[in-house]
């Protein structure tokens, strides 16, 4: 017995299978950057805080690198203040971009 599918039935599960695919390929390829501090202190810049993985290069403002430990975590404290008073912060492919504490560029 020959069962008649639907067409647009069948090009919808497609389209969701092909959309997780993609969604979970774009997914892996993410650092998942989480800030726990940026603030402004001492004519220092302090900026802590996690990625995805253990021993991860991290950039803060495409100046400063370090690397995750084996808790994920990283940290920087440098003598710099960016102008607008938000830090950026690399891993990966990815940016984020927060807003230090204590700043006040007049």
């Amino acid at each position: 017995m020959l069962k008649l599918i639907d067409p647009s039935l069948a090009m919808r599960r497609e389209l969701y299978v092909v959309s997780v695919l993609v969604a979970v390929s774009c997914s892996t390829a993410y650092a998942k950057i989480t800030i726990r501090q940026a603030e402004y202190s001492g004519g220092m810049l302090l900026v802590q805080g996690e990625t995805a993985r253990t021993g991860q290069k991290v950039t803060l403002e495409g100046r400063y690198s370090t690397r995750t430990d084996r808790n994920r975590r990283f940290r920087f404290r440098v003598r710099y203040v960016p102008l607008d008073c938000l830090a950026e912060v690399r891993a990966g492919l990815e940016l984020y971009l927060t807003s230090i504490a204590n700043c006040d560029r007049r």
